[in-house]
């Protein structure tokens, strides 16, 4: 009996060889399904990072649009913004500072019907391209008002230390204090690249702020550049650099001379303690001496300086000084007293002749006719001189001394006094009008006036006098005989009154 239990081998093989191809079939199934994921997964990072386009199955886009224009399209907000990001990343790193957009980039959100995306790199080139930034910078503000842009706070600090050192330095050369007078300060602002200044700009900003074109027209032919450096407050060196072909000797009338000139934006104050030598005068003492002729003079011991230690606060603003204050001052040398005689001996005058003032001690206030002598007259007591000549002949100084009077004076009109030392004085009236003033020392023949008909007097003429003491003496005495002159001159009708 034959065993039916079993399968057949043929059987068996066809079993074996159904199960095979099941596992083969299972096997290349799945391969299929991982090569699908592996694709999808793909193109789907491709789509956001490669560039590759394709059309969204989403419901919304969201588009960069840069002044009205779409320059690329992304499937996510998150994308759009992280573009933008990027951009001004890349933008800050190669400008040195920080940038926003502004308003020229928006993202607008569209339907993603037939939309075709860009990946977020190629959404950077395309605001590369086209987007325009401005800078995060701050205005630098002086007294409140914005005068320059810099990129940072930090900027600015410089730029104002930069000002304030091309003055000086606190403890070189005794500067004690550097101060800006105006208030300085900063507020964030969004501005355009080229509007934004460097530290060491805006330091010459402040200094000299911005330079303005203004010409000088040359009015007489003796004009030099010192001449209108000085006119205008410039520096001869700045004139003659901005006029290079103009001949500083010999320009024409007319000619249009460049003027550079600044305007600071700050005013920089500084203090410094000055420590000087300063020479000081030495005094001079006079001295009578009957024993030398009036008018000559000695010097007994000559006068020596001496010299003082000072030291002076100075004020200086924009490197002009304003004010200088004195602190203290110590004599390191004490000056030495000039001695000096002058003779006071009255000699009456011989009456040889030695030129128009005569040789006398005193000379002629005027080379006129003597109208009216000293002494009794038959009205009164003359106590001078009376000299004729035209209303504004000019009236000399009879010797060397100081005017102590120069006014109007009673009966006398307008009248001069000056004091020759040793109680001696001349005295002039009647004048026109006056040459000197109380205080100033002339000469023997310095004009000091004009002959008038001021004061009591019944005609044009000077009237002399020679007080010493306070006492009235005869000016003939005094004074010495003139070219031509009579020993006996007759007397005139009087003039004084």
């Amino acid at each position: 009996m034959q065993n039916n239990t079993g399968p057949k081998i043929s059987e068996a093989r066809y079993i074996r060889n159904g199960h095979r191809e099941q596992n083969e079939k299972k096997r290349v199934h799945k391969m299929q399904r991982i090569v699908s994921s592996a694709v999808v997964v793909f193109c789907f990072a491709f789509l956001v990072f490669g560039g590759v386009r394709v059309v969204s199955s989403h419901t919304s886009a969201f588009q960069l649009v840069v002044e009205g224009e779409v320059i690329s399209t992304l499937p996510t907000e998150k994308e759009a913004k992280a573009a933008i990001v990027r951009y001004l990343e890349e933008q800050s790193e190669l400008l040195g500072f920080e940038v926003v957009c502004g308003d020229s980039v928006i993202i607008e959100r569209v339907s993603s019907r037939d939309a075709v995306y860009s990946g977020v790199k190629d959404a950077v080139s395309a605001l590369t391209a086209g987007a325009k930034v401005l800078a995060r910078a701050v205005a630098v503000c002086v007294n409140g008002s914005p005068v320059m842009y810099v990129a940072n706070e930090e900027d600015a600090r410089i730029a104002l230390e930069q000002a304030k050192a091309h003055y000086g330095k606190i403890g070189a050369d005794g500067v004690e204090d550097i101060t800006v007078l105006e208030q300085v300060g900063v507020i964030s602002s969004n501005v355009e690249l080229e509007q934004v200044f460097g530290s060491a700009e805006a330091a010459n900003m402040l200094l000299f702020g911005k330079p303005k074109v203004e010409y000088h027209f040359v009015e007489t032919t003796d004009e030099t550049f010192e001449y209108i450096a000085n006119r205008y407050g410039l520096k001869v060196e700045d004139i003659r650099e901005a006029n290079p072909g103009a001949d500083s000797t010999n320009m024409a009338l007319g000619e249009a001379i460049l003027l550079t000139k600044v305007s600071p934006l700050i005013s920089v104050q500084m203090k410094r303690i000055v420590v000087s030598l300063e020479e000081t005068s030495f005094e001079t003492e006079q001295r009578d001496n009957y024993d030398i002729p009036r008018g000559e003079r000695r010097v007994v011991e000559a006068g020596v300086p001496g010299e003082d230690e000072v030291t002076t606060e100075v004020i200086e603003r924009n490197g002009v000084v304003v004010a200088q204050n004195r602190i203290s001052s110590v004599t390191l040398v004490e000056p030495v007293t000039r001695v000096e005689e002058r003779g006071v001996r009255m000699i009456v005058a011989s009456r040889a002749y030695t030129g128009n003032m005569g040789n006398g001690i005193l000379g002629w206030p005027y080379d006129g006719q003597v109208s009216s002598r000293y002494g009794y007259r038959s009205i009164n007591y003359h106590t001078g001189i009376d000299i004729l000549g035209p209303v504004g002949s000019p009236v000399v100084a009879a010797e060397d001394g100081v005017v102590v009077f120069a006014d109007w004076y009673a009966s006398y009109g307008n009248l001069i006094r000056i004091d020759h030392g040793g109680d001696l004085q001349t005295w002039y009236a009647h004048l026109k009008g006056f040459s000197v003033n109380v205080g100033d020392e002339v000469k023997r023949g310095d004009m000091i006036g004009a002959i008038g008909m001021t004061g009591r007097t019944t005609g044009a003429h000077v009237h002399l006098e020679v007080r010493i003491d306070g006492q009235h003496y005869n000016p003939l005495q005094f004074l010495g005989q003139r070219q031509g002159e009579e020993a006996d001159e007759e007397e005139s009708d009087d003039l004084d009154e």
